[in-house]
């Protein structure tokens, strides 16, 4: 009997006490909750007042952004400038072609046409210092036959694109002009600059030859295909003249100086590549100055009787070089598509 209330008593008093331990733990928990949602509360709106303050200070200068620096802009200003100075590093021009440059705001606008000319300067010289002694020569062709061709002649835009070569030749003709021309032909101070394929024309009855033309540093060579034998040879100095069309043809003509010379009379030549051969001509002969084209549909040239004789060109659907009914050579020229 006083071993069950003893126990009855235990089992109270701890029910009691566990209620009460229970009871100051979950209030210290609620207190800590209150005291950590303040802190929250308090973090979230000191975030709030900063987006705030910054929010008001974008607006502001935003508004005065078009005027001299101040108190009231300096941060959107100085946010301005270091945006647009980051989205510019990654969107900079990658070669000297490309023209494309990010969009500035006002306020930095003297210092982007800055950029832009330290930019540029900056992949010129680059580019200058790659360029191998090969592809100058290249370049400086290439300027030549613009300053001659550019908005002249139709055919020039689709012979950007194509590399000038120093020699088109076959082959067998590669093994006639070592055997035959370099040994016996030209001199031995002579330096072969450039050698291709052609078709001449005769200045009586413009019956059409294959021949090969050689530059070298001193004269111009047409030679016969079959033998490599000389047909003409002319000097540099007498060029007077050289004369192409406006159109789509590979025609031109080598004006030559009629003085008891032994010429023949003017060259009438056609060639796949007329416009790097009348560059090469140019060039290596010194004779740019002479280089004519001519856009009033037709070319005169000189004979070794003292007449002279016609070429025309007129436009038409496919290419083709012939001798007309009043005995000038008739050229037509399809139009580039």
């Amino acid at each position: 009997m006083i071993c069950s209330r003893t126990t009855i008593i235990q089992a109270k008093y701890k029910c009691y006490h566990q209620r009460e331990v229970y009871r100051r733990i979950r209030l210290s928990v609620v207190t800590i909750q209150c005291y950590w949602r303040r802190l929250v509360a308090k973090r979230l709106m000191e975030k709030r007042k900063r987006a705030a303050y910054t929010i008001r200070k974008f607006i502001k200068g935003f508004i005065m952004r078009n005027l001299a620096t101040c108190e009231e802009n300096k941060f959107f200003v100085g946010h301005t400038k270091r945006n647009y100075l980051y989205r510019l590093s990654e969107h900079l021009p990658k070669s000297v072609l490309d023209k494309s440059w990010l969009e500035p705001p006002r306020i930095l606008q003297e210092t982007s046409n800055l950029l832009v000319i330290l930019c540029m300067k900056n992949m010129v010289l680059k580019y200058v210092k790659s360029v191998t002694p090969v592809q100058k020569k290249q370049l400086d062709q290439k300027v030549v036959a613009s300053e001659l061709f550019l908005h002249k002649k139709e055919s020039y835009p689709y012979s950007v694109t194509e590399t000038f070569q120093d020699g088109r030749l076959a082959v067998h003709h590669e093994a006639m002009k070592s055997s035959i021309f370099d040994v016996s032909v030209k001199q031995p101070d002579e330096l072969v600059k450039y050698c291709t394929t052609v078709t001449k024309y005769d200045r009586h009855g413009y019956k059409s030859r294959k021949r090969v033309m050689i530059l070298t540093d001193q004269n111009v060579y047409v030679l016969s295909e079959k033998d490599f034998t000389v047909k003409d040879k002319i000097p540099y100095h007498q060029i007077t003249g050289v004369l192409c069309s406006g159109f789509t043809d590979g025609i031109f003509v080598i004006l030559i100086k009629m003085v008891n010379n032994g010429s023949k009379g003017d060259l009438i030549l056609q060639s796949d590549y007329m416009i790097e051969l009348v560059t090469k001509v140019a060039m290596i002969g010194g004779v740019a100055d002479l280089v004519n084209v001519v856009n009033k549909g037709q070319i005169s040239h000189d004979m070794l009787s003292g007449k002279q004789g016609t070429i025309e060109f007129t436009k038409g659907s496919t290419y083709s070089v012939k001798k007309g009914k009043n005995g000038q050579l008739c050229v037509i020229c399809p139009a580039m598509i």
